[in-house]
């Protein structure tokens, strides 16, 4: 099966921030976490004007950035 490539665009609290400090690791509150669990897409990179929270999203999801 072939993944449907995607990225997020905004790195705020519903794309990237909500699953930084959960204590169960088994929640998914953000569409980044939700994309990177589900076997159907790949995610690939992500998209936000702000440059702290795209390196930050970098670093920790490894994956590409754009900054706009």
């Amino acid at each position: 099966m072939k993944k449907i490539k995607t990225i997020i665009v905004g790195l705020g609290k519903v794309g990237f921030e909500y699953d930084k400090n959960l204590i169960r690791k088994s929640h998914i509150l953000t569409h980044s976490k939700a994309l990177k669990k589900n076997k159907k897409y790949k995610l690939i990179g992500g998209v936000d004007i702000d440059k702290k929270k795209g390196c930050y999203f970098l670093k920790k999801i490894k994956l590409k950035l754009l900054i706009l």
